[in-house]
């Protein structure tokens, strides 16, 4: 049987087009899915699954479009285009939420939430100041796990291995210790974006 390939015509630099509209089509899945959560309607469309193709698609993005000067610069680019609007919309919710719905936040809350790593601490910080900024701990955590191991680009054994090693783990991890929005959200999404690298 013959294994899936993807080939490319020619090098790509920078945006890959047909992956933007893909990415959009996802990201209006999640937004209708958050939406018939609001207005009560059924979710025929299954837009959670918004969030795996965008996973999977950021995956192949990174490993097809994205130049490659170092781990320290694809971060920065990376963080810097995540990060300052994250950042302005949780500062937002701290404040609302903390004046009309009376929440106090440890300091502890605040700072694993600014830093985008509060889902790797379990339900009581993936999903306390705004439950569906676990997406930020996921793709942060796949920026990183992707520098990490970019030199493992041309073994794609040892990558999807190291991918495997690395899924398995979180995923156990959240799952003996009963974190069921951290195994579902962060754990089982990890493997899409090794398989698309």
């Amino acid at each position: 049987m013959p294994s899936l390939s993807i080939t490319l015509e020619r090098p790509v630099q920078g945006r890959l087009p047909a992956l933007d509209e893909l990415k959009g089509l996802a990201i209006l899945l999640v937004v209708l899915y958050h939406a018939g959560g609001v207005l009560t309607w059924n979710n025929y469309l299954h837009g959670d699954l918004g969030v795996d193709i965008f996973v999977i698609l950021s995956g192949i993005g990174l490993a097809y479009g994205s130049r490659w000067n170092g781990a320290g610069s694809l971060l920065r680019r990376r963080f810097v285009r995540i990060l300052p609007t994250y950042w302005l919309l949780l500062t937002a919710f701290v404040v609302l939420n903390s004046h009309f719905l009376l929440h106090n936040y440890t300091p502890a809350n605040i700072a694993l939430y600014y830093l985008g790593i509060h889902g790797w601490f379990g339900d009581v910080y993936a999903m306390s100041i705004v439950d569906s900024f676990w997406f930020i701990t996921l793709i942060l955590s796949l920026y990183l796990i992707y520098a990490a191991l970019h030199k493992l680009m041309d073994r794609p054994d040892q990558l999807l291995l190291a991918g495997a090693v690395i899924s398995v783990t979180a995923a156990y991890g959240w799952f003996l210790t009963g974190q069921r929005g951290s195994f579902g959200h962060l754990g089982l999404r990890i493997p899409g974006f090794f398989t698309a690298c």
